[in-house]
Order: C-alpha cells, then sequence, then structure tokens
C-alpha cells in the first residue's frame, strides 16, 4: 500500500468522519508498509550511509551491496609474424541497437586494421 494512501485516508476520516487522527496508530502503519516493502529493494539501493542508518532506525533490515570483484587481464602478443584479430559487441534491446568493433594488431602491437559497426 502506498504511504500517501495511508495518510490520505487518514485525512479523510479526520475531515469527512470528523474523527481524530490517531497519529500513532498513523505511525505504526507507515512502519509495517515500510518494513514489508524494504525486501523488494534487495541489491538496488544506491544510499549513503546517512539514509541507511535512517532505514536502520525505522528498524528496516538492510544488507550491503557486495563488491564489485575486479580481475586483471594480460593481452600477450601475438608470435612474430603473425596477428591477433579481437573483437566484441554489444546490445539493447532485442531487437535493438547493436555495435561491433574489431581490431586486428601485429607482433609489435601495432594497429593493422580496425574496423566498428555502429
Amino acid at each position: 500500500m502506498n504511504l500517501l494512501y495511508l495518510i490520505w485516508l487518514s485525512r479523510n476520516d479526520a475531515v469527512f468522519e470528523g474523527s481524530d487522527i490517531n497519529y500513532n496508530n498513523l505511525k505504526i502503519k507507515i512502519l509495517n508498509t515500510i518494513k514489508d516493502i524494504a525486501p523488494l529493494s534487495t541489491y538496488c539501493m544506491f544510499n549513503n550511509s546517512f539514509e541507511l542508518s535512517i532505514l536502520v532506525s525505522l528498524g528496516v533490515p538492510t544488507k550491503a551491496r557486495p563488491a564489485p570483484k575486479v580481475q586483471g587481464c594480460r593481452w600477450p602478443l601475438p608470435w612474430f609474424e603473425e596477428a591477433k584479430i579481437n573483437s566484441d559487441g554489444s546490445a539493447i534491446g532485442n531487437p535493438g541497437k547493436a555495435d561491433f568493433g574489431a581490431v586486428a594488431r601485429g607482433h609489435y602491437g601495432e594497429v593493422l586494421v580496425l574496423s566498428l559497426k555502429v
């Protein structure tokens, strides 16, 4: 349930029904709603430490995003009088925009051929 909807319902009860707003019950409903929807944002939050401390004070369980794994890679030169061809491509959507590129390098690492399809 939307938090603003909860507040709107309480306000309408006060205005149209003439009842008093029970702020403690409203606060409990809002906190329960926050706790219910918090697990839906697993690994989707990019909050700073201040914002995370607010969530913790509300009683929302937080879980840190795992650190990205950084791996090194090497590109060895091709053998004497040989060429090495490297290629890569990417696409956005299916079907969608796609790009492709390839490069051929000689045994000194010099670029022999470069091909891009954008």
